[in-house]
């Protein structure tokens, strides 16, 4: 067991270059995970975690009952707090990380194709002490949600001090039929653990258009229990069928936030007997994708135009109606998020609603240098040949939004992913 200290972190990475790969290569009934962390303040760094076991059928071989048996890439288990998962890669394994420690630190991992054909999550999380931080992650096609901030009860793991902010969320459910339902972000618990210290901020989340509703569902603040404490949600841009569920919280801010959809903007349920004169909902911009205009629902009354809405529940005095002839967005909306751990690497995101063969990106503030060496990856197919190799120059530089080709999931996947791309791309960039 590996064990550091405030002042002596462990790392564990792979050798500058290289890829160190970690394969569980089969799976038991204990459900052992490809890696367990027993140890406080170790870093994970750079590794690829996977399990190339071919059998995702719904039903475990051990108990011939549906469940998710396959065991996650990543389980930091009990009482190994402060540790910090940085820049890895993991795919094909159950939930790609499963951890209700305090104070971890998920940062810049690309994880996708975990999941056994009815359970599965990108990453599986709760927090109590502190603030856990899952920043700047590309998550994506997985079985069933993205990320999955829940817990069954107080025993198992709280949702206190959860900070999500940066990260690209999108597609998940992509390898499952359509009886699984698919949230991107989900932030909530089972009566009795109520959630607080909430933080959901400029995340960058996208499904498809031809998906059923219960595969395209956005952000979703609050699951059971109807005692929430407060909640800030800032600054994301969301495509998505359902894209903002906010259930049953004493204080919300939510501000600065982008929506589009074709069908309900904002389903928001309050409190029994409460009002939102404690909230703070303001300033966000809703793109219209529907022919009779926005709908919204406000304590289950449903259909509500944009007017009503502002009327009854009190909100949005100042934000923005956005409505095009074509009822989708136009143009082309690009992020840039710089990696805190490496400098000249980050990830970009591009909406592409124009639909162009190519996009234009800054990336100076990438922290490249002139002469640098440095490659784009398609986040859809990584271990596939470059995007775009180049030496930096300062300019901006040309990105494909016509890609088709996906990385290959492992074993037997209900449903192969199709790419994003035109309309959707996420790129890894990295100094070479």
């Amino acid at each position: 067991m590996l064990a550091g200290t405030s002042s002596a972190r462990i790392t564990v990475r792979n050798y500058p270059g290289e890829r160190a790969i970690i394969d569980r290569g089969g799976t038991n009934s204990t459900e052992r995970a490809a890696l367990e962390l027993y140890g406080s303040y170790v870093t994970l760094w750079g590794l690829e975690i996977m399990n190339s076991y071919p059998d995702r059928n719904r039903i475990s071989p051990y108990t011939r009952t549906v469940h998710s048996w396959r065991g996650p890439g990543i389980h930091v288990t009990p009482g190994a707090t402060d540790c910090k998962i940085i820049n890895c890669i993991i795919h094909d394994n159950d939930s790609g990380i499963y951890d209700k420690e305090n104070r971890t630190e998920i940062y810049g991992n690309l994880i996708y194709y975990n999941g056994n054909n009815a359970f599965g999550h990108g990453i599986y999380i709760g927090n109590n002490l502190d603030t856990k931080l899952v920043m700047d992650n590309l998550i994506l096609d997985n079985a069933a949600l993205g990320i999955q901030s829940y817990s069954v009860d107080s025993i198992e793991s709280q949702q206190k001090g959860i900070h999500i902010e940066g990260n690209a969320v999108f597609n998940n459910g992509a390898i499952t039929l359509d009886d699984v339902n698919s949230t991107n972000i989900l932030v909530g618990a089972e009566t009795g653990v109520s959630a607080e210290r909430i933080s959901v901020i400029s995340n960058y989340v996208y499904d498809p258009p031809d998906l059923v509703p219960n595969k395209s569902k956005g952000i979703r603040l609050g699951q059971t229990d109807q005692n929430n404490k407060d909640a800030v949600v800032k600054d994301n841009y969301i495509a998505s069928k359902v894209p903002m569920k906010v259930q049953w919280w004493d204080y919300v801010e939510l501000q600065g936030n982008t929506i589009y959809t074709p069908m309900t903007s904002v389903n928001l349920q309050m409190q029994s007997r409460e009002t939102t004169s404690s909230y703070i909902w303001d300033n966000n911009t809703y793109i219209n994708g529907l022919l009779g205009g926005l709908m919204f629902t406000f304590n289950n009354r449903t259909g509500l135009s944009f007017a009503t809405w502002r009327t009854l529940a009190g909100l949005d005095r100042n934000s923005a109606l956005v409505q095009n002839l074509s009822l989708r967005p136009t143009g082309v909306k690009v992020f840039v998020r710089p990696n805190s751990y490496e400098a000249g690497c980050g990830n970009i995101l591009v909406y592409n609603w124009d639909l162009n063969n190519s996009v234009s990106v800054d990336i100076s503030s990438l922290g490249l240098q002139v002469g640098d060496l440095y490659e784009a990856r398609d986040a859809q197919n990584y271990f596939g040949a470059p995007v775009v190799t180049g030496i930096y120059d300062g300019t901006p530089i040309s990105l494909p939004m016509n890609l088709t080709q996906m990385a290959v999931p492992v074993g037997t996947v209900e449903r192969i992913p199709t790419h994003t791309a035109p309309e959707f791309g996420a790129f890894l960039i990295r100094k070479l």
